[in-house]
């Protein structure tokens, strides 16, 4: 399915969770899991690296980036949420369309901007912007980071003209977060409970 798409799983030294490669297998007919030995901390190195190699070593025309700490949400989690699932970013025209996350506090990270733990990126776009890419943008005395390099990447993003949607959710895997049961109270819920 979904064969202008190039899905990856942007992973660690560690191996990825088998719901997630099963989900990106099941569902994508271009699917890798890209394992890079940079450190964690260097995340905008790594997202660099990501969108240099979809670049060079395909053609399709969009860029599927998931973390590899990441679980796709399914339709009734994301109901209840009131938001679209993971699967709905595959249907966005949007240059850069992008699913809310669940942070590992149980509230919904990057409020209102944009996420890269898991985003759908036009190859037309990453193809007329700057590079870097991704980048933290430094506090004015340079001793500490005022944004996210998801934050850097937006911006730059839109000062090329891109259109950004949200769309769909994902939550962090094994850690708890905060939805809503049948009777709207919230309740934890664990990554493996969310359901693909």
């Amino acid at each position: 399915m979904f064969p202008a798409i190039q899905v990856v799983i942007l992973a660690g030294p560690r191996a990825v969770r088998p719901e997630l490669h099963a989900w990106s297998s099941q569902l994508f007919d271009h699917h890798t899991i890209r394992h890079d030995d940079w450190p964690r901390d260097a995340i905008a190195v790594r997202r660099n690296r990501l969108v240099q190699w979809f670049l060079d070593e395909t053609d399709r025309a969009w860029l599927w980036s998931i973390d590899d700490d990441m679980i796709p949400v399914g339709p009734e989690a994301a109901r209840q949420l009131g938001t679209a699932p993971t699967i709905a970013l595959a249907e966005s025209d949007a240059e850069v369309a992008w699913c809310r996350a669940v942070g590992r506090d149980g509230r919904l990270a990057h409020r209102g901007n944009y996420s890269a733990a898991c985003c759908k990126l036009s190859r037309r776009l990453l193809e007329r912007m700057a590079r870097p890419w991704f980048a933290f943008e430094l506090k004015a005395d340079g001793l500490d980071v005022a944004s996210c390099e998801c934050a850097g990447f937006a911006a730059s993003a839109r000062a090329a003209g891109a259109s950004i949607e949200a769309v769909g959710i994902v939550a962090h895997a094994g850690i708890g977060a905060v939805a809503p049961d049948a009777d709207g109270r919230p309740v934890v819920r664990f990554g493996e409970q969310w359901g693909t």
